[in-house]
This record gives structure tokens, sequence and C-alpha cells, in this order.
């Protein structure tokens, strides 16, 4: 049976920082889905603006310029001959009315019912969002803490009876099968450790995800 101390190496894993923005979770702005619902609040009310600009009366304002050949009676009610070199000019104004303004108005106030749905989606996906944050920062916090523990007493213990268990081998004091059981011990302690270093990594990626930092 090899002698040889054995020894950790560095995990392929590593811790992921997380930075909170107080703003940014309480809000939620930079979410893609939440930014979408708010894109669409924006949508409706552009269509409730169109539709009520349609209930409006509708100012023409014109001017032409032109030309007339033959007899033309004049503001005397005289008749004067005139030829292309004459100019007639004028201005003219006009008013539209919707002749369908019920149909309009009702046009109107669905498009209000569409804005007034797109803000209570919005509120609802905002509300659901902060429940999920609030659960995923719990699950952080109590990651972040055990892994705390592992760092400072767990896997310095493993350490521990790693180096111990070679020594007291190696002199002879424990045989090979007692010698593998502290190993395995050992390796169970630094397994855990991982898993547990996935589970908080984890917790960051979700909890970026829900606050649009990632």
């Amino acid at each position: 049976n090899s002698k040889e101390q054995l020894t950790f190496s560095d995990s392929l894993l590593t811790k992921r920082s997380l930075s909170l923005s107080t703003k940014d979770s309480a809000s939620f702005a930079s979410n893609p889905a939440l930014a979408y619902m708010k894109q669409k609040i924006a949508v409706t009310e552009s269509q409730k603006s169109l539709e009520r600009s349609r209930l409006m009366p509708d100012f023409n304002l014109g001017y032409f310029n032109q030309s007339l050949r033959g007899y033309q009676d004049n503001d005397d009610q005289v008749s004067q001959y005139s030829t292309a070199l004459n100019r007639f000019q004028g201005v003219m104004v006009g008013v539209s009315i919707p002749l369908w303004a019920r149909a309009q108005a009702a046009r109107v106030k669905a498009a209000d019912y569409g804005v007034k749905a797109a803000e209570a989606d919005y509120e609802l996906m905002q509300r659901n969002l902060y429940g999920q944050y609030n659960q995923l920062l719990q699950e952080y916090l109590k990651y972040n803490n055990s892994l705390m523990y592992y760092e400072k007493n767990v896997l310095p213990q493993a350490g521990i009876i790693l180096s111990n268990a070679y020594k007291t081998y190696v002199a002879g004091e424990i045989n090979y099968v007692e010698y593998m059981t502290a190993i395995n011990t050992a390796l169970n302690m630094r397994s855990d450790y991982l898993n547990l270093l996935y589970q908080y990594n984890q917790s960051v990626i979700d909890i970026e995800f829900i606050i649009g930092n990632n």
C-alpha cells in the first residue's frame, strides 16, 4: 500500500460574489420580463391617446390661387372678362366632426381598459418578483453562513484528519483500513463543502437573474 500523504487540490468551483443594489432589488427595473411589461403599458397608453384623438374635431385650413378665363361677376355684380393674367386667391376653413362618436368612444373606453390591464399585470409581476427575491435572498444568506462555517471550521478539521491519519499510519499506530476510513471521512467533509458551494453559487445566479443583473 502507498504511504504518500493525501492532500486536497483546489476546487474548480469558485465562490461567486453578489453585489446587491437596494434600488434595483426594490424595483427590479432591469428584469427583462418586467421591462417588457412596462413597454406594454407604454404601447397601450399610445393606443389610448390615438383613439382619444379620433374623437376630436379635425380642423382644415386651405389656400388657393388660380386663374379663371371668361366673364366673372365682381363684388358689384358687374360682369368682367378675366384672362390667364387675372389671379383669384382665397382661404378655405373647415371642421370635420366624427359621425360615429359613440362607436369611437367605445374604442377609447376599450383602450383605457387595456392600459389598466397592462398596469395590473405589471404590478402583479412586480409583487411576484419581490416574493421570489425575498425567498432567494433567504436561501443565499443560509448558504453563505454555512459556507463561512465550513471554511472556518470543517475544512481545517478535514485537513487535520488527513494529516493525523497519515502520521499515525506511517508510524504504524493504525492499519490501512483505519487509514482509509479517516481519508473517507475527510473526503466526505470536503464533498459536503463543494455541494454547499454549488448551491450557494446557484442562489447567486438566481438572484442576479431576477434583478436583471446577469
